[in-house]
């Protein structure tokens, strides 16, 4: 197996092991990990922000250790322009950097797309990143210091009272999703205590169609399956998501340093789209994936039953082909040095 693989056998041994192990402490499976020798992980998150300077100090102080690692104005970039819509686009960005991903805040200089409503919890679309901390640093209580409004139970939820892991959604200054889980470390008597005391454990993304959402990133991933369960439904669940009544099907797939999460909520289906939600509509925009070769990657995609939207175009330094999945979701195709501020590489060797 190849070094990358190793290196995500060892993210086990921290933070991650405790959500992933059975009740009967059973070695966890890696068939849901990318296999693929052409992706090598996830090089930021970009979300859509209304005011940059507010959203940086949101997320910095409700995060402890949530890193500035780059600010950057991009223009002149006719990729962003194609995608958008618009000549001459102009985007303030800041790159805010966890110990394991990276969440890039970009505002629009100029937005029409200020009315589209956020991504709900059942989506369609791009519907959280997911924070997971060790719960001395009361992220949850700092998110609400800092202006994040509650979306169901107001109290973490424990799911599992084998797990001590406390759940909760929140909405931020644009409405866009967040989920917290609170890990007590103590309680959880690992060998070795993790590393960080933050990381961001996945993107989600909420489907009318876990099934053909499913089969693309298995393909797309050259996975041999997704972890899975299917028929969930508990009264915890509907207080952390605000939605009574709820049943869902839920599958992860692991790319390199970041998990993909998809859901489908069977009880609550997700409004249709018209179209494609616009790119500087308030809210995650695009999942930037790190590649060795964007044009074979491109391949995959349509192989897969996804799109591609863009021919192949410099973005931060990497040459980038953006595609999108059978919902419509964008996917960022990148070359990046292993020495750029984006690339995923900079995540190879850490320990949750």
């Amino acid at each position: 197996m190849r070094k990358r693989v190793k290196h995500l056998n060892a993210l086990l041994i921290g933070m991650g092991a405790l959500l992933f192990v059975s009740a009967c402490n059973k070695a966890p499976s890696t068939d849901h990990y990318s296999q693929s020798e052409l992706i090598k992980g996830v090089n930021y998150i970009g979300i859509s922000v209304s005011d940059l300077a507010a959203a940086e100090a949101f997320y910095s102080n409700s995060i402890e250790g949530l890193e500035v690692v780059e600010r950057k104005v991009l223009e002149q970039t006719s990729v962003l322009d194609s995608l958008a819509g618009e000549d001459g686009l102009v985007v303030d960005s800041v790159m805010l950097r966890s110990s394991n991903a990276q969440l890039r805040l970009m505002q629009f200089a100029e937005n029409d797309h200020t009315e589209v409503d956020a991504v709900p919890v059942n989506g369609p679309g791009m519907m959280h990143v997911c924070f997971q901390v060790d719960e001395k640093i009361q992220a949850y209580q700092k998110f609400l210091n800092n202006g994040a409004k509650t979306i169901g139970d107001p109290e973490m939820v424990q799911l599992n009272p084998l797990r001590p892991v406390k759940y909760a959604y929140v909405k931020d200054l644009d409405d866009t999703i967040v989920e917290i889980e609170h890990v007590d470390i103590k309680a959880a008597k690992l060998k070795e205590p993790p590393k960080h005391n933050h990381r961001m454990r996945h993107i989600a993304l909420a489907t009318g169609d876990v099934e053909r959402l499913a089969l693309f990133y298995q393909k797309l991933l050259e996975a041999k399956a997704p972890r899975r369960f299917d028929n969930i439904s508990s009264k915890k669940i509907d207080r952390v998501a605000g939605m009574e009544g709820s049943k869902l099907t839920m599958a992860w797939f692991h790319i390199g340093n970041l998990e993909l999460e998809l859901a489908q909520y069977h009880s609550h289906p997700p409004q249709e789209l018209s179209g494609t939600r616009p790119i500087q509509a308030h809210g995650y925009n695009m999942i930037m994936l790190d590649v060795t070769d964007a044009d074979a990657v491109s391949s995959l995609v349509v192989a897969a039953g996804g799109t591609i939207v863009s021919e192949k175009e410099m973005l931060d330094g990497g040459e980038v082909i953006f595609a999108r999945d059978p919902d419509g979701n964008l996917l960022g195709l990148q070359e990046a040095s292993p020495e750029s501020i984006i690339s995923s590489d900079n995540f190879l060797s850490n320990l949750m």
